[in-house]
This record gives C-alpha cells, sequence and structure tokens, in this order.
C-alpha cells in the first residue's frame, strides 16, 4: 500500500497500485456519467446516497462504488477517530492479501472526502470476479467450501455482517465473499451473528451453537420482546 495522496478538492486517495490512482479522474467520471454497467443505484435514497458500476480501468475490470453521507452523529464520530468504512475495508484487504488470503476481491482504490472533520464521500475501486451469485440448491461438497470460507474469513478478521446469496460469488477459483466488513467493537458476537445467518439465512447448518451464538439469540430475543411491547413487528438476526 502506497502512501495516500490528496487531490485538490480535498480527496485523500488510498491504493495499492499506481495505475490506480492515476486513473482516479477516469474512475470519478464514469461514475458521475454513469457512463459503465450499472450494477446497483440508490442514489435515491434520503441518507446514504449509493451508485456501484462495473467498468474498465488502467485495462482491469472493475467494480467502482460511490458513496454519499447525509451527516449522522455515530458515523461522524467514528470516521473523523478511525477513517471511513472504505478505508478500513481497503486496509483490511491488503492485510489478508499479504496473508496470501485470496478469497475476497482485491481492493485496488480507495478515496475519501471529509469536510469541516465530516465525512461526505467514499470512491472505491475492486476487482470484478466472473461468476454467479450463491443460489441453492447445494451439494455437500459447496456446504463445506462456504461454512469453510467464512471461517477463513473470520480468522482473517473478515466480517461478513450482511450473510446472503448475492455476497457470494461461486467463481472458477471457488466460492468467495464479495461484501465484508471489518472487526467491529464485539467481534466474537459479529462473527456469530454472521454464523446464525449462516444457518437462518442460506440454510446451511452452523454446527453446535456457542457461547457467543446463545448470546446473540438471546440478545435478539429481548430486542424483539422490547419492539413487541412498543407495538413494532420482530426483527431477524
Amino acid at each position: 500500500m502506497s502512501a495516500p495522496m490528496s487531490t485538490s478538492d480535498g480527496f485523500k486517495i488510498f491504493c495499492s497500485e499506481k495505475k490506480f490512482a492515476d486513473a482516479f479522474e477516469t474512475a470519478r467520471k464514469i461514475l458521475l456519467e454513469r457512463s459503465g454497467e450499472i450494477l446497483g443505484d440508490r442514489m435515491d435514497a434520503p441518507k446514504r446516497k449509493r451508485i456501484i458500476i462495473k467498468a474498465e480501468i488502467a485495462g482491469t475490470p472493475v467494480v467502482l462504488k460511490r458513496e454519499l453521507f447525509v451527516f449522522r452523529f455515530d458515523r461522524s464520530i467514528k470516521a473523523f477517530l478511525f477513517g471511513s468504512d472504505a478505508k478500513n475495508i481497503f486496509k483490511l484487504s491488503c492485510r489478508a492479501r499479504e496473508r496470501g488470503f485470496t478469497k475476497i476481491p482485491k481492493t485496488f482504490l480507495v478515496a475519501e472526502k471529509f469536510s469541516g472533520g465530516i465525512l461526505r464521500e467514499t470512491i472505491s475501486v475492486t476487482e470484478f470476479l466472473e461468476g454467479r451469485g450463491l443460489r441453492p440448491p447445494f451439494s455437500p461438497a459447496l456446504i463445506e467450501e462456504v461454512r469453510t470460507l467464512l471461517t477463513d474469513c473470520h480468522a482473517n478478521g473478515i466480517i461478513s455482517g450482511d450473510v446472503q446469496f448475492d455476497n457470494f460469488m461461486v467463481t472458477p477459483a471457488g466460492v468467495k465473499l464479495i461484501d465484508f466488513r471489518g472487526n467491529k467493537v464485539f467481534p466474537w458476537l459479529a462473527k456469530a451473528r454472521d454464523r446464525l445467518q449462516l444457518e437462518f439465512t442460506l440454510g446451511i447448518p452452523a454446527g453446535k451453537r456457542n457461547f457467543a451464538e446463545k448470546f446473540f439469540l438471546l440478545q435478539n430475543s429481548f430486542r424483539n420482546f422490547c419492539r413487541k411491547l412498543r407495538g413494532k413487528p420482530p426483527q431477524h438476526s
């Protein structure tokens, strides 16, 4: 990972390969003009606007993501003290690659923009993976591969945070996790949530319940009990 660079309009750029830093303005233009293949578009969302585009940058097929943020106190304090989520995911990706872990896409570049100490915008450039989303029915071998993938991700400090079919990609090189987070304040609880979602959402048994999973289920039951008292519907883990 090279030293961060700054642009004249306030972006701080972190990159793993210089050719992507040189192509940053090209990436911004594609995002602004929406000139690639749009994979996701939530630019009309009220609080956290997002657009995801497939394109080619520096001769490499990539996924470009741009996020715009409306001020929220907790997120702003966290970003001010520790950097944006995008920057932390970039650092996590680089560390995992240095250890030889290749079951997540490469993150080539992240840029974050602060104004008045408040996070306003992030841009990321990541590897585009050829493949398909995870879909049932699952063979015994695929079940074991997904379970092992999640275990290995946790061992490398990588948390899914949202275990669902489309966040796993079946590629010629095996199953990979394409949407992930870094370790949380309580990583043992975040990992328990991942394992439970693996079972409840994907239908892949997580095995014998450990203490963290039992604690999470108890916490979730108590939260839903409080929601019921307030006349609100329950929320799943």
